[in-house]
């Protein structure tokens, strides 16, 4: 099977290398350095959980040396995405199904625009990835791919990319409610990052502060009122806060259940996990701040909900973000 993974950083090659040690024609668009470095070594390198792994990919950092590809996987950061986006229209008449691993619940709406609305499958990944160094990938967290259809999808783009994941070892569920796992990972994704990133600390250590776990279960809140607002019930998922049950439980409650898995990471090891926005912070790259966080802000505005502890976080990362790339 021919696969595109566009705009691909750590998580992207992640999933190139996987796809392509599964035997898919994998090519990557990705940043020179990593580009580079693939086509010197000749293979892309995974390292981490479960094991690591070397696969030959075809690398470039020019949009127009991709080619045909049965699939279409969007990596990129979401500042990224219209530029990545309009520099690869020429891949669109060949593609027969195509899936964003980015974070927020618009990105389906600008590959449907990008290309069809029955070409697009619904996906969110909980695998975790950070560079080593170009072209060298860690696996952090050997999380599990959500698949599922769209309200406009066809079966044909689904089976597609449940076919391309479920030959590769990376670990693929069929949700029926592809939009509650989206939204359910977008709760953890805004509470999360802006609580790591303004802190600056490993996600373990957030989740086991005192002052962070409560903030973080605030935010959790915050997000479900929208959610809800939206006809949405946020669940809860293998690799995610619990949000639905921090969502209905008290302060007191969600915070130990934050706290809980804080221990379960420290005592698995996984000390090294660092969100992906405070990885753009570090490398003074422009984050995914209005996707996450401005999303559900000017959602609160226009549905006329207070969110203070989202708009105070929200005005202090953009802030930051503004002063970045």
């Amino acid at each position: 099977m021919s696969i595109a993974v566009l705009g691909a950083g750590s998580l992207g090659l992640a999933y190139a290398a996987h796809l392509a040690l599964a035997g898919n024609r994998v090519q990557v668009l990705t940043r020179d350095r990593h580009a580079q470095a693939i086509q010197r070594r000749g293979v892309l390198r995974a390292e981490g959980a479960p094991e690591p792994i070397t696969a030959e990919v075809m690398a470039t950092a020019n949009p127009s040396a991709i080619r045909d590809a049965q699939i279409v996987i969007l990596a990129c950061k979401a500042p990224d995405t219209t530029e990545l986006l309009a520099s690869t229209k020429h891949l669109v008449p060949r593609v027969h199904a195509a899936f964003s691993i980015q974070n927020g619940v618009e990105k389906d709406a600008w590959l449907a625009a990008w290309s069809a609305p029955d070409l697009v499958v619904g996906a969110v990944s909980m695998i975790g990835a950070s560079e080593i160094e170009g072209g060298v990938v860690n696996i952090t967290m050997p999380g599990m791919t959500y698949l599922g259809r769209r309200p406009e999808t066809s079966t044909d783009a689904l089976g597609l990319c449940a076919a391309a994941l479920r030959g590769s070892a990376l670990r693929t569920e069929i949700a029926d409610d592809i939009l509650s796992v989206e939204w359910s990972k977008l709760a953890q994704a805004v509470s999360g990052m802006a609580v790591a990133a303004l802190s600056r600390l490993y996600w373990h250590d957030v989740l086991l502060d005192d002052d962070l776990s409560r903030l973080l279960v605030s935010l959790v809140w915050e997000v479900n009122e929208v959610a809800a607002r939206h006809g949405i019930a946020l669940i809860d998922l293998a690799g995610l806060l619990p949000v639905a049950t921090i969502a209905a439980k008290s302060a007191a409650e969600g915070q130990a259940e934050v706290q809980r898995l804080g221990k379960e990471l420290l005592a698995s090891g996984a000390t090294r996990v660092k969100v992906s926005m405070l990885q753009s912070i570090d490398k003074s790259r422009r984050t995914e701040v209005e996707t996450l966080l401005g999303f559900i802000y000017r959602e609160a505005v226009r549905l006329q909900l207070d969110l203070p502890r989202t708009e105070t976080c929200y005005r202090l990362l953009a802030a930051v973000d503004r002063r970045l790339g």
